[in-house]
């Protein structure tokens, strides 16, 4: 991974949580991290997207529910995510 030529983004982040300059291992493993969690979110809310509406009262409909529940709050503060060029992270 590149230890210079950050983005925009990521250097926003970086000073949110007081990163310096020559802490290269730590941005490493930021921006690794957000990339992991881009990939992940991006992942869950395809396949919840994806799946077909259970019938309503069932344990199956409750679990679906609260998923979305959960990744409508969409991605939280920093770290954050980065989907790293594999599409828009789809609205809540």
């Amino acid at each position: 991974m590149a230890t210079t030529g950050w983005d925009q983004d990521e250097q926003g982040v970086f000073d949110q949580l007081s990163v310096r300059e020559d802490e290269i291992g730590l941005r490493n493993l930021i921006s690794s991290q957000r990339k992991i969690n881009g990939r992940l979110y991006l992942a869950i809310k395809l396949i919840l997207d994806s799946l077909p509406a259970p019938e309503p009262g069932t344990p199956s409909a409750e679990k679906i529910a609260r998923a979305r529940e959960i990744t409508n709050g969409g991605p939280g503060p920093p770290p954050g995510c980065d989907v790293g060029g594999l599409g828009e992270i789809p609205p809540p």
